[in-house]
């Protein structure tokens, strides 16, 4: 009976490390946001309410929200593990091998661009010459 009062009194002062408690959804959270099997992540206590975890080349810093129930991840890689979610941004593709420099956009390899007679090489089609 003294021991639960010890335990309840522990438990409403925040005194229990919520890494003992919340391991699991540490691991869960770490293995989403890591893209790592959570058996290869391994969790470091860094105080009561923070937590390190290795895996898979990767690390993260974690602490535990009590008001939110579960772990955030806070760590300068967070920024980073963000943008794994996000469209990358369109990027400039060189033209095509077998399409002439400066060929008009579409132009498929091997097909045949046509310029008025005497017009520069690269020319657009059916530009005036010089």
């Amino acid at each position: 009976m003294q021991r639960s009062v010890v335990l309840a009194a522990l438990l409403v002062a925040g005194c229990v490390m919520p890494l003992a408690m919340h391991e699991d959804s540490l691991r869960a959270r770490a293995s989403f946001d890591m893209r790592c099997p959570a058996a290869e992540l391994r969790v470091t206590e860094i105080d009561p309410s923070t937590a390190g975890v290795d895996g898979c080349g990767q690390r993260g810093t974690y602490i535990f929200s009590g008001a939110a129930g579960t772990w955030v991840l806070n760590s300068p890689d967070a920024a980073r593990s963000q943008a794994l979610f996000e469209a990358p941004p369109p990027s400039a593709s060189p033209t095509p091998a077998g399409v002439p420099p400066g060929s008009p956009p579409g132009t498929l390899p091997g097909s045949v661009v046509r310029t008025s007679p005497g017009a520069p090489p690269g020319s657009p089609p059916g530009s005036p010459h010089h």
